[in-house]
């Protein structure tokens, strides 16, 4: 057996193996499989890419949030100092409110306290005051006001007015009228006043009547009338007669008050109505002229 021949025929009929090599990736794998993977590898990469967009949304946001919180922050300061302004504001209203009120109370004591000569200088605003004021230091107030706003004022408050001036020329210029049947009218208007609570008003105007001249105790008691608070039903039983006391008898409603009113000038008065007031009587209130 040729054994050399063998050995060439098996020699020469191998078949040479090539080297194996590690497949990696897409080879070994088939068209459709490739086409997958870079299907997968391209969402892969979208989804890479939106979450990339979503950061920077959510970073547009948050700077968004931040800008929105400055802003809100600085409102909220921007009202606080507009409260603290407002608060300032108001109190500084409620100061000036209560200096002018303080400013106010002491003008008005002021005005109705009265000076070294005993008067009261006043706005006419502070009558009513001045009034109250006056009697409480036992005087009938005497009102002197040239403009006539006081006569004008007590014609529509409950007065039982007595028109001095009108007296005089009744009684002493026209002589239409006696004296006894004035202080008649005199009497029944002081009873007046008495039975229904009324003001006794002697209206002087510009004249000088000497009220002293119907001085009657039993019509018309001028020292009574010109006393606050002394008209009272045990001082005036001289001045009540029986036809006063119908129906249900003479019953004095309330303290019977009197005010005196003079047109005359500020500087004038006293001349005047010496004579004709007890002005010893009587507390002078100035009404100042309207401005």
């Amino acid at each position: 057996m040729n054994t050399a021949g063998k050995k060439n025929v098996s020699t020469a009929g191998a078949i040479k193996k090539k080297p194996l090599v590690k497949k990696t990736g897409d080879q070994g794998k088939t068209g459709k499989e490739k086409n997958g993977n870079i299907s997968n590898s391209n969402t892969q990469k979208e989804s890479r890419r939106k979450k990339k967009t979503e950061t920077a949304e959510e970073k547009a946001q948050r700077e968004k949030q931040e800008q929105e919180d400055k802003e809100e922050e600085e409102r909220q300061r921007e009202r606080e100092e507009r409260r603290k302004a407002e608060n300032e504001r108001l109190k500084k209203l409620r100061e000036e409110k209560e200096r002018k009120e303080r400013e106010k109370k002491e003008e008005i004591t002021k005005q109705i306290t009265p000076n070294d000569l005993g008067e009261r200088h006043i706005d006419i605003v502070n009558l009513e005051l001045a009034l109250a004021s006056a009697r409480e230091d036992g005087l009938t107030p005497l009102v002197i006001d040239p403009s006539g706003r006081v006569d004008s004022f007590l014609q529509y408050q409950s007065t039982a007015m007595i028109d001095a001036k009108g007296l005089f020329v009744q009684v002493s210029v026209h002589k239409k009228v006696t004296k006894d049947e004035m202080l008649e009218k005199l009497r029944k208007k002081v009873i007046t006043a008495m039975k229904n609570g009324l003001t006794i008003h002697i209206c002087m105007q510009n004249g000088a009547t000497t009220m002293s001249d119907y001085d009657d105790e039993g019509h018309f008691p001028l020292d009574l009338i010109m006393t606050p608070g002394a008209l009272t039903e045990e001082n005036t039983t001289a001045i009540v007669r029986e036809e006063d006391k119908k129906p249900h008898g003479f019953i004095v409603v309330k303290e019977t008050q009197t005010i005196v009113t003079s047109q005359f000038q500020p500087e004038d008065y006293v001349e005047f109505l010496t004579d004709a007031l007890p002005l010893k009587k009587c507390a002078p209130i100035i009404v100042k002229a309207a401005s």
